[in-house]
């Protein structure tokens, strides 16, 4: 089984040279497509959706990390295939916040892209409810949970119920979605407070005796 370190830097490595042979085959213009930075009219452009993209990678990072905990000290499989689908859909939501995979993929097909999200919230409430056991968890990861949750149905209800043009609606919906990539990033930390508290009680003193 390759390691996580080996998978990173064999994926680094294909998409550096992919972008080497683009530029390549174009010119140095057609590159700077995907090299440019992020820059607009204003100062800090486009700073909400750069901080829930950094929000949703965190949390993957997170649960990365009580992954490798779980394989390499517990060895709890149904954990660890909770922190695999944890870190596969923040990963996914990352990517998709960033280059809107929703709204380009699904409209080709004739569907609204915000199904796609609508899907992703009813696939993380049965993983949390079949894998990661959430009802038997304590107050605080249930506590994160709750405001993620809360904060996600306003993003929705002000994307899908709200007027367009209606004062403060953009600002609601996306500042909303911040809040729910801000609570889930609490639930990711919370669960790996949990983790470190296990290791401590657990596995430290049986090594000890």
């Amino acid at each position: 089984m390759y390691s996580p370190r080996i998978i990173a830097v064999s994926l680094l490595t294909i998409y550096s040279i992919s972008l080497i042979f683009i530029e390549l085959r174009t010119s140095q213009e057609y590159i700077r497509n995907y090299f440019t930075d992020i820059s607009g009219p204003v100062l800090f452009y486009a700073v909400n959706t750069s901080l829930s993209v950094m929000l949703f990678f965190g949390t993957a990072l997170v649960f990365s990390i009580c992954f490798v905990m779980s394989s390499n000290v517990f060895n709890r499989p149904i954990e660890q295939q909770f922190y695999i689908s944890q870190i596969v859909l923040f990963i996914y939501l990352g990517l998709d916040d960033r280059f809107l995979f929703h709204e380009i993929v699904l409209p080709l097909v004739g569907l609204n892209g915000d199904y796609v999200l609508a899907f992703l919230a009813c696939l993380e409430a049965i993983l949390l409810l079949k894998l990661g056991n959430v009802l038997n968890e304590n107050n605080s990861i249930k506590t994160y949970l709750f405001f993620a949750i809360l904060f996600g149905i306003a993003m929705f209800v002000a994307d899908i119920l709200l007027p367009s043009n209606l004062v403060l609606r953009l600002s609601m919906e996306d500042l909303c979605k911040t809040w729910t990539a801000f609570f889930l990033f609490l639930f990711s930390w919370a669960t790996l407070e949990k983790k470190l508290s296990q290791l401590k009680s657990e596995v430290i003193p049986e090594r000890n005796e």
